[in-house]
């Protein structure tokens, strides 16, 4: 069994799914089409076979039998999960307050191939991976071998991106596009399909990479497998990279990266997953530096909530769904060094419901994010730092066992410095590399990127797109130059980061200036999807989302009234969409007037020029 920290993802992180992703369509006009039917839109219900005839088992929310086995969604307390045979290929958290997680192989991506535009995606999952990849800018071009999961996963995960049914590696093989990443994260069931294992299968998709272009797989094992290993020697490439989530020869989630080009990662031991060792034309062992119980220590650096326990033990508390479940203790010497950047008595509040129990206004809650799994007296704290260190494992507690529910009676049911169970490490030689207050975060954020955040927002509500991604680029640079780099990867600044990403996704309009069609396009494009809380981070993102609605809306309206062509009346379909759907006086206004103009339309659920909306 893995700790929760690490859990069996099979195709995707704890991510909260919900934007369009864009699709990137495969020209196939001189091969025969894949196995099966490519589908722009959710497959036809009725072929489904979801059980209704018999009552579901608890927790069960829906269930099919699939092409690879029984697939259900299920509830497990806050979470939602998929799963193949009783195995999760991924979940997202239901609770309405909780941040999205990441998954370690977007963030592997991004840092191997950071210019990327266009991803091939193998294996669907609950489409959080897709969703992650299209949030950083990316056209994603997702396959699905299982019509069962595509349907659930915009169903029950609230995935609205493009998929298409059929086989990937048959798609790989007839398609003649290259892409920037392309990524096999195909599970059937426990393990990845064996036809996506053989150095026939790494051959194909390298042939889709471009010139520069990555292959990253994740698979799943004990890292000295036969299978593993016979898979990494498979890959073939001169330049490989290996990444590994669990703890010595346990099952557990391996990234495996593979390019013909020098690979280059800036600081790759802040990804929470272990390195495993960089090949230059020697195939490394899998067992190289694997941590393990025996005393096996790695170098890396972690960046979390530096907090100070009623022991007076300071640790490093990472941001997670399940906050307390994995804290880094400091050695001697580092928790001194760190303690001189904690308030004297600091309160930190509780974790918990953030809405109902505590008070986070005096924490960078709003900055790191985490949270939102009830786990008792778990702090959040108004300083964060990032720390080099040699980590250690130091115990694992399953979290049920304090409830009689553990699975294996050889780990330890408590430790006070892990209540709750979890994961802890201790961290030797600690060194604080970069830390941030929450008074310099006010100071920052109130002189510098606050009056950004404002020209950005009122440029982007009056549709001057260039003016606003500017502004947005200022935003960042400005961030990295107040709080420092590492401040960058900060959900709240990577947020915004995320929004011009997007934006300028949209390239140069055909037209100068363009014309209110192309603006509303973007504009709508941009945050479609997005998750938007009410307490979540980034109250920058916020605003700047609210002022990418009031552009879309504005301009779609100026198009459908004003325009002639297909344009107009595409904009009053997507505009229809957009105006709710309620007795106010400005939606009578705006269907009424559509009504005059166009007649009775059908919405449009998607922003026109994305795969679901064509």
């Amino acid at each position: 069994m893995l700790p929760r920290r690490f859990p069996i993802m099979a195709s995707a992180s704890w991510l909260l799914a919900g934007l369009a992703c864009a699709a990137a369509a495969c020209d196939r006009s001189q091969t025969p089409p894949p196995v099966g039917t490519p589908t722009a839109s959710p497959p036809d219900r009725s072929s489904v076979a979801t059980s209704t005839s018999a009552p579901l088992p608890p927790g069960v929310i829906a269930q099919a039998i699939g092409r690879t086995g029984i697939v259900r969604v299920e509830q497990r307390g806050a979470s939602r999960v998929l799963t193949i045979d009783g195995i999760v290929q991924g979940g997202t958290a239901a609770h309405p307050g909780v941040e999205p997680g990441r998954d370690p192989l977007v963030d592997l991506a991004r840092m191997v191939r950071p210019g990327a535009r266009s991803a091939l995606l193998i294996g669907l999952g609950t489409g959080a991976t897709a969703t992650a990849l299209a949030r950083a800018g990316m056209q994603v071009e997702a396959v699905e071998l299982e019509p069962v999961i595509v349907d659930f996963a915009r169903r029950y995960f609230d995935y609205q991106g493009h998929a298409t049914v059929g086989d990937g590696l048959e798609l790989a093989r007839t398609c003649n596009r290259s892409f920037d990443l392309v990524i096999v994260d195909a599970f059937d069931g426990k393990e990845a399909p064996s036809p996506l294992a053989t150095p026939d299968a790494a051959s194909v998709f390298r042939g889709r990479r471009t010139p520069d272009g990555v292959l990253l797989i994740r698979t799943l094992g004990a890292p000295d497998s036969a299978r593993v290993t016979a898979q990494w020697s498979a890959l073939g490439d001169r330049f490989r990279l290996g990444f590994s989530s669990g703890i010595d020869q346990e099952r557990q989630n391996i990234v495996m990266i593979a390019s013909a080009a020098p690979l280059t990662i800036d600081d790759a031991t802040a990804i929470p997953m272990w390195p495993l060792g960089l090949s230059e034309g020697v195939s490394p062992s899998l067992r190289e530096a694997q941590p393990g119980s025996g005393g096996a220590e790695r170098e890396l650096v972690v960046t979390g909530y530096l907090v100070r326990d009623a022991s007076g033990a300071v640790f490093v508390e990472l941001p997670h769904l399940e906050m307390g479940g994995v804290r880094y203790v400091l050695d001697e010497a580092g928790a001194k060094e760190a303690s001189t950047l904690l308030p004297a008595a600091a309160k930190f509040p509780t974790q918990g419901d953030i809405r109902t129990d505590g008070d986070p206004a005096g924490t960078l809650r709003d900055v790191l994010g985490g949270g939102g799994v009830k786990r008792s007296d778990v702090r959040f704290s108004p300083v964060v730092a990032r720390i080099r260190g040699k980590a250690r494992l130091r115990t694992v507690i399953d979290p049920d066992a304090n409830m009689g529910m553990g699975r294996s009676s050889a780990r330890p049911a408590s430790n006070p410095l892990l209540p709750y169970g979890g994961v802890l490490y201790e961290l030797r030689d600690a060194r604080v590399l970069w830390s941030l207050r929450h008074s310099d975060w006010q100071a920052a954020h109130t002189r510098r990127l606050q009056p950004i955040v404002r020209r950005a927002a009122s440029a982007l509500t009056r549709g001057r797109i260039d003016e606003g991604v500017a502004e947005l680029k200022r935003y960042l640079q400005e961030a990295g130059a107040a709080l420092g780099e590492p401040a960058l990867r900060l959900p709240a600044i990577d947020d915004v980061g995320v929004l011009k990403n997007r934006l300028e996704a949209m390239g140069r309009p055909a037209s100068t200036p363009p014309g209110a069609a192309w603006t509303a396009r973007a504009c709508d494009t941009a945050v479609h999807g997005l998750p938007l809380f009410d307490d979540g981070t980034s109250i920058d993102a916020l605003k700047l989302r609210e002022s990418l609605v009031a552009c879309a809306s504005s301009f779609y309206e100026r198009s459908a009234l004003r325009e002639e062509g297909e344009d107009s009346a595409t904009s009053a379909r997507r505009l229809l969409a957009l105006t709710p759907d309620d007795d106010t006086a400005s939606s009578r206004r705006v269907r009424k007037a559509l009504r005059e103009r166009h007649g009775e339309l059908t919405p449009l659920q998607e922003p026109p020029g994305t795969a679901a909306a064509r």
